[in-house]
């Protein structure tokens, strides 16, 4: 499902380019910085292979994420005030000590029907909690 989204988010944009009559050099650079992007992504969040791409995570009670990471590496980081919640996905922010915020999508897929549930539940609980 991941991937699916991943390709979907990636794809989508680059049939739009015909239809904006761009030069040549621009498309390929607009082609070239998607392509590059979808690897990144792809690699960090499909294969989980890449520096710094999250393995499993432990919610604590605490609110901050322990997070395990590719090369046995541990970090524990704060969730961030927002989350993307929909029925099919959902991407939990945290602030960490990476130069950019970190992200961990979670589609339906990748838990039993229960804990995404429970997931979901939860998550909206500490959103409305933290926006409060």
């Amino acid at each position: 499902m991941t991937a699916c989204w991943l390709l979907l988010t990636h794809g989508l944009p680059l049939l739009v380019l015909p239809l904006l009559q761009l030069t040549f050099w621009l498309n390929l650079a607009i082609t070239g910085v998607s392509a590059a992007s979808l690897i990144r992504t792809w690699r960090l969040h499909v294969n989980r292979r890449q520096t710094g791409a999250v393995q499993s995570a432990c919610w604590e009670a605490s609110g901050e994420l322990t997070l395990q990471l590719a090369g046995s590496k541990q970090q524990t980081v704060q969730l961030a005030p927002q989350a993307l919640i929909l029925p099919w996905l959902v991407v939990i922010y945290f602030d960490s000590s990476w130069p950019w915020r970190g992200s961990l999508p979670i589609s339906r897929d990748m838990l039993d029907a229960g804990t995404f549930r429970r997931l979901r539940v939860r998550l909206r609980i500490a959103m409305d909690t933290a926006g409060t």
